[in-house]
């Protein structure tokens, strides 16, 4: 005799994510996620094309790395360089239209 699936489950079983997210509402009114996935591919390529570049980017810029070997962390020596360098804000000044 097959049991129904209330006495298979116990009381205190939690609903799958997908039941979970079917119910999920917010302030009262069902959330259509059909709209998230319109969004999805801007998202990740906004993430791929822009956001990991920036952080990457950043990193670079805190060490010396010749592209082919190993980077090695300087932190900020790059900038300190940059900044006792002559040159540097004579380049500035006259980039920045107060030469």
């Amino acid at each position: 005799m097959a049991a129904g699936l209330s006495e298979q489950l116990p009381a205190t079983a939690k609903p799958g994510l997908i039941a979970r997210l079917r119910r999920a509402s917010w302030k009262g009114q069902r959330i259509d996620w059909s709209a998230y996935v319109f969004v999805l591919p801007f998202f990740v390529s906004f993430l791929v094309l822009l956001v990991a570049p920036i952080f990457f980017g950043g990193y670079v810029s805190l060490t010396e790395w010749s592209i082919v070997g190993d980077p090695k962390w300087i932190g900020l020596g790059n900038f300190a360089r940059a900044f006792s360098d002559p040159w540097v804000p004579k380049i500035w000044a006259k980039h920045s239209g107060m030469a």
